[in-house]
């Protein structure tokens, strides 16, 4: 792999994360920017930033020529153009701003089965299968490639019906509510199957958003809207589907966001199909800023037998290692030179233990 010239051998500490193993350290992940290095200018458009392919392809190689990839950590590229899938499959429209934003078009989730969606043929959906042929085209033998973001479940109700509709339905038990996230959750399972086949007809390697490599299918699933709602809701509205999802996938990845969302972790420590929980307090940012607060639940995840996903600043690697166990444990992180992420792997050696 051109990018990522020792990936057999770091393939191999992959492989033993998921066995339970430690083939000679923890599975750690450090990237590194190159210094001196023009940036590639950002267009004011935003549906240019966002959802032009050309700038995408550009912008995106650009990230990858220009970052060091190190210890286990790989490189990959995103496939996503502006398209929110499978929400748009349902009428809802991409507005483009300081984010990818969607406007929903449908009132009640009884208006998701008394219709004609999902919509299979919707020329955004064509768009992304046209541009992700193109990226794993261009890709093989030198990088990953980022399936594009599918969101299941409520999450995505959310965005066709909007979220102040979805809350008001779930409390008045609607009988329409469960059959449209299944309705839901069945297309997402189809565009992971879909995206999954393109990626194997080409031959390339593929993760998610959260850049951890597993064999067979694997993907992160998630449940934002759970910080608004109740255990007993989450547990009737949200785990099926989740759970629907998860028994179609050989490993599965729970991306738990927000504080608000620790109301459920009891119930998803639970679930039988979970492999690997990934805690990010809040906002876009994933990396940990103080590992001491979240080291007990961390530690909870450990105790009930999940694999952990942890991204932390580089001055939280040793919190991290000595007070969790290496064995199931991905710690990510980035450095600021290559000395320093040299540094960070020695640690990494160093506190590795079970």
């Amino acid at each position: 792999m051109e990018f990522k010239p020792d990936w057999e051998k770091v393939k191999k500490r992959y492989l033993a994360f998921w066995q339970g193993e430690i083939l000679d350290r923890v599975l750690f992940s450090v990237v590194v920017p190159r210094k001196k290095v023009p940036t590639l200018p950002e267009p004011k458009e935003p549906e240019i930033r966002f959802a032009d392919t050309e700038y995408l392809i550009r912008l995106n190689f650009w990230r990858l020529e220009n970052t060091f990839y190190l210890a286990d950590a790989l490189p990959v590229f995103p496939t996503d153009c502006g398209v929110l899938l499978p929400d748009c499959l349902f009428a809802a429209e991409m507005i483009y701003g300081e984010t990818v934003w969607l406007k929903p078009h449908l009132r009640s989730s009884e208006e998701i089965l008394n219709s004609k969606f999902p919509d299979y043929q919707h020329p955004l959906l064509k768009k992304q299968e046209t541009y992700y042929r193109r990226v794993c085209q261009l890709l093989r033998g030198k990088c990953f490639v980022m399936r594009p973001a599918l969101t299941p479940g409520l999450d995505c109700l959310a965005g066709v019906l909007g979220t102040e509709r979805v809350c008001l339905e779930m409390a008045e038990d609607s009988p329409s509510l469960v059959q449209a996230l299944a309705r839901i959750n069945e297309a997402w399972l189809r565009l992971y199957q879909q995206f999954q086949e393109i990626a194997l007809a080409f031959g390339v390697e593929t993760t998610d958003f959260l850049p951890l490599w597993g064999p067979g299918k694997t993907a992160v699933l998630q449940c934002d809207l759970a910080n608004l709602i109740s255990p007993s809701f989450f547990q009737k509205f949200a785990l099926p589907g989740l759970s629907f999802c998860a028994s179609n996938l050989d490993r599965a990845i729970f991306h738990l966001h927000g504080q608000n969302s620790l109301r459920h972790l009891p119930a998803l420590l639970d679930c039988q199909w979970l492999k690997v929980i990934q805690w990010q307090p809040g906002g876009p940012d994933r990396f940990l800023q103080d590992a001491g607060r979240w080291l007990p639940l961390l530690k909870q995840v450990q105790a009930a037998g999940k694999k952990l996903y942890v991204a932390c600043r580089p001055d939280q690697v040793g919190p991290i290692l000595e007070n969790l166990s290496s064995r199931n444990l991905f710690v990510e992180t980035t450095a600021a030179d290559i000395e320093e992420a040299c540094r960070l792997e020695r640690l990494a050696f160093h506190l590795t233990h079970d």
